[in-house]
């Protein structure tokens, strides 16, 4: 905490990725409340992929009946703060109801990733971004998939939604902390509150799976608004005009 707050002290300006934690960096260091201000983070791609790619992918999805679920989980899973236990109960409620498909993409011991195999859970070890094809291989699961579902309890942000947003994907998440500036809800994705259950985001999913052209819709305004607010240089690009120009 005391380099941190000699860091601060040295910054000019102090940029953070939601109005949560600019809230929360402004109550525990009052020096900063004229100096910190709220930049979007962007998705952490080398190649975003273009208009024309996004389109066709969400063509594809949209043929596609089966409802294709995907959770990403870098940390623990035991810890539980992605959410995954919520995601593996909610799979179960849909697929009574519905044709659906879970993969969850993350590194998870042998007496957590047996059971899930026997549900038919597709599991995949983390997916490293900067190995050869990584970027490409994961783009492709998110443009294979048809909702991005991370109920995290507790996140600043959330990268892996802008990632998602950049690929036409909407997300499915929960209202906590920095999460509503990385969900958009009716844009990116929707939320629901930090006290929802699995009852709830079966319904508020089958609620979206079940309108074709609202889903649409979301998938077209993920990427528009993924492509205007979640690209680093554009970003890094804004940070350096206000800094000049202040």
């Amino acid at each position: 905490r005391t380099i941190e707050k000699l860091a601060f002290n040295r910054a000019k300006y102090v940029f953070v990725a939601s109005k949560f934690l600019l809230s929360f960096i402004k109550d525990k260091y009052p020096s900063l409340h004229l100096k910190a201000f709220q930049m979007a983070r962007g998705a952490n791609f080398k190649d975003i992929p273009d208009r024309a790619v996004v389109s066709d992918a969400i063509v594809n999805r949209l043929r596609n009946k089966t409802l294709q679920l995907i959770f990403i989980i870098s940390c623990d899973w035991k810890n539980g703060r992605k959410g995954g236990p919520l995601v593996v109960e909610t799979f179960k409620i849909l697929s009574k109801k519905i044709a659906v498909q879970l993969t969850i993409v993350g590194n998870l011991p042998d007496d957590v990733s047996t059971p899930l195999k026997e549900l038919g859970i597709v599991h995949i070890p983390l997916i490293n971004k900067g190995s050869l094809n990584g970027e490409k291989n994961y783009i492709d699961l998110l443009f294979k998939s048809h909702l991005l579902f991370i109920p995290s309890s507790a996140d600043g942000f959330g990268i892996v939604y802008t990632e998602a947003s950049i690929c036409g994907l909407p997300s499915i998440a929960k209202r906590v902390m920095g999460v509503p500036d990385a969900v958009i809800e009716g844009v990116t994705g929707h939320l629901l509150d930090d006290d929802a259950i699995a009852n709830d985001f079966a319904e508020l999913i089958l609620r979206v799976w079940s309108n074709e052209r609202e889903y649409e819709r979301l998938c077209y305004h993920a990427y528009q608004f993924g492509i205007e607010n979640f690209i680093w240089k554009n970003n890094i690009r804004k940070i350096l005009e206000f800094a000049v120009s202040s």
